[in-house]
C-alpha cells in the first residue's frame, strides 16, 4: 500500500496540475487584457508623469517636477473646483430624482409598462450621439428646438451653451436625460423589498410618508451606497460631453479636468505634464470613494448583529 502511495500522489498533482492549466487558459484572454490594455498603460502613464514627453522626442527624466508645475497652475484649480462643483450638485440630484421616479414606476397599474421602457430608452442612445443631439436642440439660433418653443410660447431665446452664465446649467440639464438607467436600477431594489414589511407597517397605523423613512429609504440604503460610488467616479470623470457640446467655453466655464487632461496632452502634446494630471485626479477619486467607504456605516445590509 505504501509503494503506491508515490504514484497515487504523483497522478493526483498531474491531475490538479492539469485542472489549473484549464482554469488558466480560459481566463487567459482577460488576464492578458487586463495587463496589456490597464496594468501597462497605468505604469506607463506614472513614468511619463514624471519625463518630460511629448509623444515624439525621447523622454527626458524630470522628476517630479509636472507635478510641482501642477501643483502652482491656476488652471489646473479652477478647472478641479469646477468639476468638485458640477460632480456634487449632478450627483445629489440625479440620486433623488432617479429615485423619484423609480418610486412612481413602482405603482402596479394599467400601462406602467409602456411608461418604464420609454424611461429606459435614452439611455440605449450613446453618450456622444446624445450630446451632438442636445447641442442641436440648445442651439441659440432659430433652429434650436428649445428656442423655438420658448418663442412660440412668447419667451426670449434663452442662450443655454454660449453664455458663461448657463452654459454649467444646462450641462446639469443635459445630464437629468439619462436618469433612466438608474430608475431602472432603484427599480430593482424596490422590488427586492418584502411586502411582509409595509403590511406590518400599514397594521401598526403608519403613514405612508412613515413607511418610506422607516422602510424604503433604509432597505435600498445598499443601493444608494452604490450609487454613491459610481457617480462620484462617474462626474469626476465627465469629459465627453463639455468635449463635444461646448469645448470647455465659454469663458472656460464647462472647463473640466477631464478636458483639460485630454487637451494638454493631446493637442498641446504635453504628455509628461498631462499623466501627471490624471495620476492627481485618480488619487483624488481614490480618496473620496474611501471617505464614502469609512463613512459607510449608515448602510443596510438585511439581517445584521
Amino acid at each position: 500500500m505504501k509503494k503506491n502511495e508515490p504514484v497515487m500522489s504523483k497522478s493526483r498533482k498531474m491531475r490538479r496540475l492539469k485542472e489549473n492549466a484549464t482554469g488558466w487558459f480560459f481566463i487567459s484572454p482577460v488576464v492578458i487584457g487586463v495587463l496589456v490594455f490597464t496594468a501597462y498603460p497605468m505604469i506607463m502613464s506614472f513614468v511619463y508623469s514624471l519625463c518630460n514627453y511629448d509623444s515624439i522626442t525621447p523622454m527626458e527624466f524630470i522628476g517630479f517636477q509636472n507635478y510641482i508645475d501642477m501643483f502652482q497652475d491656476e488652471l489646473v484649480w479652477y478647472s478641479l473646483r469646477l468639476t468638485f462643483r458640477f460632480a456634487l450638485i449632478s450627483v445629489v440630484v440625479n440620486m433623488i430624482l432617479s429615485i423619484g421616479f423609480a418610486l412612481l414606476m413602482n405603482f402596479n397599474i394599467k400601462g406602467i409598462t409602456v411608461f418604464r421602457i420609454l424611461a429606459i430608452l435614452p439611455c440605449l442612445m450613446p453618450g456622444a450621439a446624445s450630446a451632438i443631439v442636445w447641442k442641436d436642440m440648445m442651439s441659440p439660433t432659430a433652429n434650436g428646438r428649445f428656442n423655438q418653443l420658448l418663442t412660440a410660447l412668447g419667451f426670449e431665446p434663452f442662450p443655454f451653451l454660449i453664455d458663461p452664465d448657463t452654459a454649467l446649467f444646462s450641462m446639469f440639464f443635459m445630464g437629468l436625460w439619462g436618469l433612466g438607467g438608474g430608475m431602472l436600477m432603484w427599480l430593482a431594489s424596490l422590488r427586492g423589498i418584502s411586502p411582509t414589511l409595509y403590511e406590518a407597517a400599514r397594521l401598526d397605523g403608519a403613514s405612508k410618508w412613515q413607511q418610506l423613512i422607516k422602510i424604503t429609504l433604509p432597505m435600498l440604503t445598499p443601493m444608494i451606497f452604490y450609487q454613491l460610488i459610481t457617480s462620484v467616479i462617474g462626474s469626476m470623470q465627465a469629459f465627453g460631453s463639455s468635449m463635444l457640446m461646448t469645448g470647455g467655453g465659454p469663458l472656460n466655464s464647462t472647463y473640466f479636468f477631464g478636458l483639460l487632461i485630454y487637451n494638454t496632452g493631446l493637442k498641446e502634446m504635453n504628455m509628461g505634464y498631462s499623466c501627471a494630471m490624471a495620476w492627481f485626479l485618480f488619487a483624488i477619486i481614490v480618496v473620496l470613494t474611501l471617505f464614502i467607504f469609512k463613512r459607510s456605516k449608515w448602510v443596510y445590509y438585511g439581517e445584521e448583529q
